[in-house]
């Protein structure tokens, strides 16, 4: 009586296996950020580095409930909050998820149109100092409570590529270190910022 040979069962090989694993665990991590295009046609975009992480606002809301990735003032007349500067102008971004509640924030005293601005000053953060100067910052609340701030030894420059006060369009880039100012003893360093927003619409 004839034999009929056949073939093993098949097993896949040990490199397909690791393959498939190292497949599954890249679709399951996060999407990284991506910093937004340098524009000046009102996009509503805002981004930047921190200690080379990519940083952009997103998951805030206002106590309506509404999103709410930034607050902008600008002021183009004298008020009573505001006598004696017109273009005093604050910028304040904000990141809110799972992992982190923090603020990037931007302040120029006297914004008067295009060109770069030191931000070279220690002060109480925005809104708590009138007037206030020229300064960067970045607030932390969680993890931990921690605020870094420009100083005349920690500094860096904002530059505003398009100010339209038709539009209400702001936009430009920064940079700058921020030293410590409560919470914290360390220093960090923001890199390659920029925004570009129609504060009409915030």
């Amino acid at each position: 009586m004839p034999r009929f040979l056949y073939p093993p069962p098949w097993r896949p090989p040990v490199w397909l296996g690791a393959a498939l694993l190292l497949t599954i665990a890249g679709g399951c991590k996060k999407d990284e950020p991506k910093l937004p295009d340098a524009t000046q046609h009102g996009a509503n975009t805002f981004g930047c580095k921190i200690d080379g992480k990519v940083w952009t606002p997103g998951g805030a809301t206002t106590p309506s409930g509404k999103p709410q990735k930034f607050t902008v003032y600008y002021s183009t007349a004298r008020t009573a909050w505001s006598p004696a500067t017109i273009g005093r102008f604050a910028l304040n971004a904000y990141r809110e998820n799972d992992d982190h509640d923090d603020v990037v924030l931007l302040a120029i005293d006297s914004l008067t149109g295009p060109g770069t601005y030191p931000l070279h000053e220690r002060t109480p953060p925005y809104p708590s100092q009138t007037p206030y100067p020229n300064h960067g910052a970045f607030l932390v609340s969680r993890p931990g409570t921690a605020s870094y701030i420009t100083s005349p030894t920690h500094t860096g420059s904002i530059t505003i590529t398009r100010l339209d006060t038709a539009a209400r369009i702001v936009a430009g880039t920064f940079s700058f270190t921020a030293g410590p100012y409560s919470g914290t003893t360390s220093t960090i360093s923001v890199t390659d910022g920029r925004f570009d927003i129609n504060y009409g619409s915030y």
